[in-house]
């Protein structure tokens, strides 16, 4: 009997094991989490995240799109053009989405709009359901970075998806001062004249249309420059300016980012050694934009004309011969 009692137990230790099992996972499928230690105690009512959601789950979803005026508007931004500008980049979204899924799976909703000024922060929601759905928001950051860093390696990029880029950078200067897209993660790009010249080379290469040869390097590299910051514009996250170079007076762009303002105050108008990503287009050998890390005012006169003739050997003395006097 003893015997029988014991089989009996573990035979209905085991069964309670697997009839716990079974019915936490009918309630986990169903949107329940149980409380770990007693299957019977309800933790929450939280709906499990499926595996796709978890995989999109540290990827960005929200993006802020912001357009800055022309001075001759007063720093307004028009109406039809910040439309426009919003619905292009909605564009390279959606196309982008098109290449990742196969379809378009996201849509992307207004989440936030500031009162008095272009700024929208989108957010990306999935209005089809698929078994693994890849958001198009990273996809579209790291090409849009890739463009404003200067890359050559656009192979496989989608060429639609580049178009619409350019498109919301067109026109920069006449219509608008620039766009700027925080896509989090310091991810920040600026649509301007530059961007949009850069993204025109990027179409040319992922499309694969035949272009001549640059006569010179093109490509980004780390460089230093001895110059001096004469203009800037501090509107964004993004600040552009110029720099002057002491040896030629030649105009070079730049851009800085907006936390390094009260060191740009600093060096404004002083000759100074600039370091930074400068980014070469192969038309000339000066570069297009330089991305500045580190600006170093130059303490006293640097120029090395103040030194000619200072280190030159004396003359030999001359020697004595008969024919002398």
């Amino acid at each position: 009997a003893d015997v029988y009692r014991g089989l009996y137990r573990d035979l209905y230790r085991e069964r309670a094991r697997e009839t716990s099992a079974l019915l936490r996972s009918w309630l986990v499928g169903r949107g329940i989490v149980l409380a770990r230690g007693n299957p019977l105690v309800l933790r929450s009512c939280t709906r499990v995240a499926s595996s796709s959601e978890v995989t999109m789950r540290d990827e960005p979803r929200e993006v802020r799109l912001t357009v800055h005026g022309l001075d001759v508007d007063n720093q307004l931004v028009r109406a039809d053009v910040f439309a426009d500008k919003l619905r292009q980049f909605v564009n390279a979204v959606k196309r982008a989405d098109a290449a990742e899924n196969e379809s378009s799976l996201f849509a992307l909703v207004i989440s936030e709009m500031k009162i008095g000024s272009a700024e929208a922060a989108l957010r990306q929601k999935l209005v089809k359901q698929s078994r693994r759905p890849v958001s198009p928001l990273p996809a579209v950051a790291s090409l849009a970075a890739a463009i404003q860093e200067g890359s050559t390696s656009f192979d496989g990029a989608p060429p639609r998806v580049i178009q619409s880029l350019m498109r919301v950078a067109e026109r920069a200067g006449a219509t608008h001062s620039h766009v700027e897209v925080d896509f989090g993660e310091a991810v920040i790009v600026r649509f301007d004249t530059y961007f949009e010249r850069r993204a025109a080379r990027a179409y040319e290469i992922a499309s694969g249309a035949g272009s001549a040869k640059p006569r010179n390097f093109e490509g980004a590299t780390v460089a230093t420059f001895d110059g001096t910051i004469r203009e800037v514009d501090s509107r964004g996250a993004i600040v552009r300016g110029k720099i002057i170079l002491a040896v030629n007076g030649a105009e070079l762009d730049c851009t800085f980012r907006r936390d390094d303002i009260d060191l740009i105050r600093i060096a404004f108008d002083r000759r100074s050694r600039i370091e930074g990503i400068a980014i070469y287009d192969g038309d000339a050998p000066l570069p297009v934009r330089i991305e500045v890390r580190t600006i170093t005012p130059i303490e006293g006169s640097a120029d090395l004309l103040g030194w000619a003739g200072a280190l030159r050997a004396p003359k030999p003395k001359a020697k004595w011969s008969r024919n002398d006097g």
